[in-house]
């Protein structure tokens, strides 16, 4: 077919304002070596609690601005809650770990923000990540969390009275302040969220990403499984098709140019027969699962250029590929900025 779209000129309006409007709203959040005063450091496991709950909005990747209420102590009090959010938790993974193998990132979504609180709960979601929680008093902790096989994944400091979990330090988790407990205080460290509010938030969310999705451009979508077959038939895959548009992969702003581009073409393709179209079908079936391999494969590497020689065979042996590094500690591969800090972190292991 012809390739009848010349390369369009970036505009204020094109791929890049889209992403920097994103990139903005992102930035709502602080990042953790921007907090010189340190963040909170108390993360108390309660089992009794059916959410988590942070006090910190610097502890935040993510938040969302959500009124609501959850339960104290008391039954009829109301606590506030100001939004609902995910936080990537630094952790390390047992008393006796050391080296990079010692952290882990425990991702906790559907965080309340609730302001007021004296310390950060993580309730029973936990189990959906840390199937195994034992409790009880050792030298060097007083129990921990293991995932599903077994592996363990956090342990409780035995320096805390209450079963709070030991944080990673910096540079790989951020500098905490102090605690808010005062001595020889009672705390009652249970907070249920209705499920009612609950439902609210559920609700909300869902009508948030139909209205993300009504007003996206049309380069931020997603391939779906028809249109990466298109491209596999008439270029070959991705990579391919945005080489012939004087396009790199490796940008992000680059792809989301390439897929308004494909929708266009394959918009305007009808020179294929219903007949052909099915039996071409079919073998796409087939080479799907090999496509999504590739593309997965690819995308895993895409910091790389960030690392020299040396870095990246450290962080093919303990991570894969550089993007499964990057996301661990939660930074953006499509960041400079993170990938910078990547970097340094990785130099921070390799000196240990």
């Amino acid at each position: 077919m012809s390739n009848g779209i010349a390369k369009r000129q970036r505009t204020k309006g094109s791929s890049a304002s889209v992403l920097q409007s994103l990139a903005e709203s992102e930035n709502t959040t602080m990042k953790w070596q921007d907090s010189p005063e340190g963040l909170s450091p108390d993360w108390i496991f309660s089992n009794n609690s059916n959410v988590h709950v942070c006090n910190d909005r610097k502890w935040f990747t993510e938040l969302t601005t959500f009124p609501s209420t959850a339960l104290g102590p008391l039954a009829s009090q109301g606590v506030p809650v100001s939004g609902v959010g995910v936080v990537n938790l630094p952790v390390k993974r047992s008393p006796d770990s050391r080296g990079p193998d010692a952290h882990h990132v425990l991702r906790l979504t559907d965080v309340l923000y609730m302001p007021s609180s004296v310390c950060n709960i993580v309730g029973s979601p936990i189990f959906e990540i840390a199937a195994q929680v034992s409790l009880g008093a050792t030298e060097n902790s007083m129990g921990g969390m293991n995932d599903a096989s077994g592996k363990p994944v956090a342990y409780f400091s035995p320096h805390s009275e209450r079963n709070c979990l030991r944080l990673s330090g910096p540079p790989v988790g951020p500098r905490l302040g102090p605690s808010k407990f005062k001595p020889d205080t009672a705390y009652w460290l249970t907070i249920k969220w209705p499920a009612s509010e609950r439902a609210r938030w559920e609700a909300h969310g869902q009508q948030t990403k139909a209205d993300t999705e009504k007003h996206q451009w049309v380069g931020e979508q997603p391939y779906t499984t028809e249109e990466k077959q298109w491209l596999k038939k008439h270029y070959g895959g991705e990579f391919k098709f945005l080489m012939a548009y004087e396009l790199s992969i490796y940008n992000e702003e680059d792809r989301a140019e390439g897929r308004a581009i494909m929708r266009t073409l394959a918009r305007d393709d009808d020179s294929t027969d219903d007949n052909d179209e099915d039996d071409e079908m079919e073998a796409a079936d087939e080479e799907e699962d090999e496509e999504d391999e590739e593309d997965s494969d690819l995308e895993g590497h895409l910091a790389d250029y960030h690392f020299n020689e040396e870095e990246l065979d450290w962080i093919k042996k303990h991570y894969g590929n550089s993007a499964n590094f990057m996301i661990s500690y939660g930074f953006k591969f499509y960041d400079d900025q993170d990938c910078a800090a990547a970097r340094g972190l990785v130099k921070d292991f390799l000196r240990e």
